[in-house]
């Protein structure tokens, strides 16, 4: 079985760019469709992540269903 895109390697760091692997919702959270992209914003535990997915709004996710698309740029990295 493989997936569309490879899990986040390791933490995701803030700015990066990911898209949703697998569709996450639930009762507690909001539903993002499988293939939603969007950018995380930080991390909430060393498990997961606060993403803002594109017209969904920010969702803390399990880094297991959030593959990446890009590294954060340099000018988001800085402090």
């Amino acid at each position: 079985m493989t997936t569309p895109a490879s899990p986040v390697a390791g933490a995701p760091v803030a700015g990066a760019a990911v898209v949703a692997i697998l569709d996450i919702g639930g009762l507690d959270r909001r539903f993002v469709p499988r293939g939603t992209r969007g950018v995380v914003e930080s991390r909430t535990s060393s498990a997961t992540s606060l993403v803002r997915f594109d017209g969904v709004g920010a969702v803390d996710v399990d880094d297991v269903e959030i593959g990446a698309v890009s590294a954060p740029s340099p000018a988001s990295t800085r402090g």
